[in-house]
C-alpha cells in the first residue's frame, strides 16, 4: 500500500486535518500549491482554432515527430512514435519486445510502476543494486534493462557518460538484452545529449515525456524513440489509437519558441534544486540518512523501518511514499515549511524509537 503513489495521494486528499502535508506526488507546484507549467505552451494551446478536436495521426504525425526530434536533439536515424507520456512508451516497448521467456531488470530503488507494468505484461522482475550486478541473462529470450536517468525517481541519480559507457558496453555484448532509457526528467538536468549516442547499436531505446518538461501532466504527451522501426505504430493503434491532438498541435507550434522554453525550464530546475538542497540540509542537521542526491523531484531517506515511519507520518497527517529501502519525499511539490515538518517528524520518530 505505501508504495502506491496514487493510493497515498488519494489518502492525503481525503485527510481533512488542517495540517495535512502531501509529499507523495511528482508534480512541480509553487508555494501556493498551483501547478507550474510552461506559459509558452499554454499560449500556443490557447491560440488553437481549427482541427484541434480531430484525431491525431497514430505516429503523432511528421510535424510532431520532428518537433520531438528537435526538442530533445535526437539524431535523424531514430524512429519516433507518439505515446501517452513515457509510461506509454515503456509499456508499448515491453509489449512489442515480448517473447516466450521475459525479464525486466530495474534499479532496487525505482518508480513502483515499473513493477506494475511488468506484472501486467507477464515479465519476471529482477532488481539490480548500486553496484550494477545485473546477474545472468541465460535462459531468457528477452531481457530489458531499464536505466532511469537523469534525475532518477526516486533517488535523484544522474549517470555520467563514463558510467553509462561502462554499463552499455557490457550489456550490448548479449544478444538477448535491450536497454530502455527512461528520460522522464530529462529537462531537469544539463548536458544529456550524449545519451542518444547509445541507440546506434540497435539495442538501446528511449522513453521521452513532455509531462515534466512542460508541466502538462494531464495531456499525456511523449514518445518512444527506437533505433529500428518494429511496428510501433500498429501497436499504438491497437492500444490507445492516437494521442492528444490539441497537445500535439500546441507542442509543434512551440518549437520556434524553444529558447523561451529552455529559460522556463532553467527557472523550474533552479526552484526544485533549491528545495532539494534545503531538505537535504535539514536531514543532515538531524543525522537522518538519505540516498546520494544529484538532481530531480525527489529525495529518498534511507531506512529499514520504512513501514513504521510512514505509518507514523500518516498518523500525524504527513504523506510520503515507500521505496524498497527508503522513504521518498516529493520535494517538487512541497514548501520549505512542509519539508521542515516532515524532517522534524522523522527525527522525532527516530529519537522516540531509537531507530535509524
Amino acid at each position: 500500500m505505501y508504495k502506491d503513489a496514487t493510493n497515498m495521494h488519494k489518502m492525503a486528499l481525503q485527510d481533512k486535518h488542517h495540517d495535512v502535508v502531501d509529499g507523495t506526488i511528482g508534480v512541480l507546484l509553487d508555494d501556493n500549491k498551483n501547478l507550474i507549467y510552461s506559459k509558452v505552451f499554454d499560449e500556443e494551446m490557447n491560440k488553437l482554432q481549427s482541427n484541434k478536436y480531430n484525431y491525431a495521426p497514430v505516429s503523432g504525425g511528421n510535424a510532431y515527430c520532428e518537433a520531438i526530434r528537435n526538442y530533445f536533439n535526437i539524431p535523424t536515424e531514430y524512429t519516433i512514435v507518439a505515446t501517452p507520456g513515457a509510461t506509454g512508451a515503456i509499456s508499448m516497448f515491453m509489449m512489442k519486445a515480448k517473447k516466450e521467456k521475459n525479464i525486466l531488470l530495474i534499479p532496487i530503488n525505482c518508480w513502483a510502476n515499473y513493477e506494475s507494468i511488468a506484472a501486467q505484461q507477464g515479465y519476471e522482475i529482477r532488481f539490480y543494486d548500486e553496484d550494477h550486478d545485473f546477474g545472468s541473462f541465460d535462459n531468457y529470450d528477452n531481457v530489458i534493462v531499464v536505466i532511469n536517468t537523469p534525475a532518477s525517481n526516486p533517488i535523484g541519480k544522474t549517470y555520467t557518460k563514463k558510467e553509462l559507457d561502462k554499463y552499455i558496453d557490457y550489456l550490448e555484448k548479449f544478444d538477448n538484452v535491450k536497454v530502455l532509457f527512461d528520460l522522464a526528467y530529462y529537462d531537469f538536468s544539463d548536458n544529456q545529449d550524449f545519451i542518444f549516442q547509445y541507440g546506434k547499436n540497435n539495442k538501446t531505446y528511449f522513453a521521452v515525456s513532455l509531462s515534466k518538461s512542460l508541466g502538462v501532466y494531464g495531456l499525456r504527451l511523449g514518445a518512444l524513440v527506437a533505433p529500428i522501426n518494429n511496428g510501433y505504430e500498429l501497436a499504438a493503434r491497437t492500444v490507445w489509437s492516437s494521442c492528444n491532438h490539441q497537445g500535439i498541435l500546441a507542442f509543434v507550434n512551440c518549437i520556434p519558441r524553444k529558447d523561451e522554453i529552455i529559460l522556463e525550464n532553467k527557472s523550474k530546475k533552479d526552484l526544485v534544486d533549491d528545495r532539494a538542497q534545503y531538505f537535504i540540509n535539514l536531514l543532515k542537521e538531524r543525522n537522518i540518512e538519505f540516498y546520494d542526491f544529484q538532481e530531480g523531484f525527489f529525495v529518498t531517506i534511507k531506512t529499514k523501518d520504512s513501514d513504521k515511519i510512514i505509518q507514523y507520518l500518516i498518523d500525524n497527517h504527513y504523506y510520503t511514499i515507500k521505496t524498497t529501502d527508503g522513504i521518498r519525499v516529493a520535494v517538487c511539490s512541497l514548501t520549505k515549511d512542509e519539508m521542515f515538518k516532515i524532517a522534524n517528524k522523522i527525527y522525532e520518530y527516530q529519537i522516540a524509537c531509537n531507530v535509524e
